[in-house]
């Protein structure tokens, strides 16, 4: 499915276009007014992480009204799999990946919330 709008105007009523503007919105006011606005999210959040915290920010960043994406390195992690309210959820091979994984442009956000284990510690433990 690729970008849609919707235009509202004087002449041409409500219509739903094929492809969306280059803003997010576009007015025109005047005897031929004309409104445009591009329809989906606005903003694009991705969470690096999948566990219990990424949970937590799916839930707040939903409210904001962001479409979501949580990635992991980790197969078969059930709170990435339980995570619902996330729109995309993805298992990377490996976070070298991450780079092509998450596409560029405005209003796109990223966190990164590494996780540790014995033998991988925090990367940021000393100070």
């Amino acid at each position: 499915m690729g970008s849609r709008a919707f235009e509202l105007s004087e002449t041409g009523g409500l219509r739903v276009l094929a492809g969306a503007p280059a803003a997010f919105y576009d007015c025109r006011p005047g005897p031929q007014w004309r409104y445009c606005e591009q329809l989906g999210f606005h903003d694009q959040l991705t969470i690096v992480s999948g566990g219990h915290v990424s949970r937590a920010l799916v839930r707040a960043a939903g409210a904001l009204d962001f479409e979501i994406t949580v990635l992991d390195n980790r197969p078969n992690l059930p709170m990435l799999a339980a995570n619902d309210d996330a729109h995309h959820r993805h298992v990377l091979g490996s976070y070298e990946a991450l780079a092509a994984t998450v596409p560029p442009g405005p209003r796109r956000y990223v966190v990164v919330r590494p996780w540790a284990t014995a033998s991988a510690p925090w990367p940021c433990a000393s100070y």
